[in-house]
């Protein structure tokens, strides 16, 4: 039988896998994601065993190892990065076959970032303009002419458009105003007319931009956080995650878990302990599969993570019979299991020596 380990890499590498092909072209409906993303959680929690809990919530799930998730991929937001990926082809290689035949066909006179979704367009038309906010979170712009940037509506100055910051509210008719229209005949800055839209801070922002010394060179367009440049389907995907990550897992250090020295099977084991999910009776008392939460083998206190493997009775026995470290039945739950896991009280071969027998012992006990 797998172990999560085994079912986490299965659901990676095959079962998440499977649609990516359809999912490049097509916006798939949220039922059709939500199923996928089912039949993906079902498995990685043994869920053919009856009653099986669910332990991590699947978006914490989803979240990259470094963030306190497994790296798996939600259906939707990987369906969503795909297809924002056709979005860039078309912004920065439109001399494709098969871009210029969507701009011939929908772009003669709009442009792709503003241009309205019609019902009677093709489906893959369609899914790309309904990703085209996926392409705004990472889609950054170097001015040239300034004739392909929206003034208010692109990411020119900072990661955000200008039209948060506008003093006084944009009228229909000057929202796709190129930033050519606050560009000088002599390559400076119109700050007049900046002055009168902008608050100070922004302008002097603007000011700090070089324009080129001359007219004809091309707007640029780059991708954040790739050091490319280039798009990435995997930067989407985390941006999208990003937008509604819990700041509280966000900042503890999880990335010391990947790096032990030991089995992945003890390293999912421990991802557990450390989120405070590890199904104890105290958790399954929580939630309403057990009757009690006192641990069944000294009767006396709650079986959380801590008594479990340390405080039990019959567990310090075990641990009386090791060379312990110093305050090592003294320290609160996340020290003890930071500190023995990564052996930063020793050094030298004793560090890692210790690490191991304490990973070891907790899976055991």
């Amino acid at each position: 039988m797998l172990s999560m380990a085994g079912r986490r890499v299965l659901v990676q590498s095959v079962t998440s896998a499977i649609p990516t092909y359809t999912m490049q072209s097509i916006l798939f409906p949220d039922y059709v994601c939500a199923a996928i993303d089912r039949l993906n959680r079902n498995f990685l929690w043994g869920s053919d065993v009856a009653n099986r809990p669910h332990l991590v919530n699947w978006h914490s799930v989803c979240l990259p190892r470094t963030q306190g998730g497994l790296g798996i991929r939600s259906a939707k937001d990987n369906n969503r990065a795909l297809i924002a990926k056709l979005g860039w082809q078309l912004l920065s290689n439109p001399e494709k076959p098969w871009c210029r035949a969507f701009i011939q066909k929908y772009l003669q006179h709009g442009s792709f970032m503003s241009c309205n979704i019609n019902s009677t367009s093709s489906v893959t038309w369609k899914s790309i303009l309904r990703c085209r906010d996926v392409l705004r979170l990472g889609l950054r712009w170097r001015v040239g002419s300034g004739e392909k940037i929206r003034f208010w509506q692109d990411a020119w100055v900072s990661d955000r458009p200008l039209l948060d910051a506008a003093l006084l509210p944009v009228l229909e008719d000057q929202i796709d105003i190129p930033v050519s229209h606050v560009i000088n005949p002599d390559r400076t800055w119109d700050f007049q007319v900046l002055k009168q839209l902008l608050p100070k801070l922004v302008v002097e922002q603007i000011s700090a931009l070089p324009l080129p010394s001359f007219g004809h060179q091309e707007d640029g367009m780059y991708w954040a956080g790739s050091h490319t440049g280039v798009f990435s389907v995997k930067i989407a995907f985390h941006l999208l995650q990003n937008q509604s990550i819990n700041i509280h897992t966000h900042s503890r250090n999880w990335s010391w878990i990947w790096k032990l020295h030991c089995v992945e099977k003890i390293k999912m084991f421990m991802w557990l302990l450390w989120r405070g999910r590890l199904f104890t009776n105290s958790l399954s008392f929580e939630l309403h599969f057990a009757s009690s939460p006192l641990c069944p083998r000294c009767e006396q206190d709650q079986e959380t993570p801590l008594h479990l493997l340390r405080d039990c009775y019959y567990s310090r026995l075990v641990w009386e019979f090791t060379p312990l470290p110093a305050n090592f039945f003294n320290l609160d739950f996340d020290g003890w299991l930071y500190q023995n896991a990564t052996s930063t009280s020793s050094t030298g071969e004793s560090r890692q020596l210790w690490s191991m027998l304490f990973l070891a012992l907790l899976w055991y006990i």
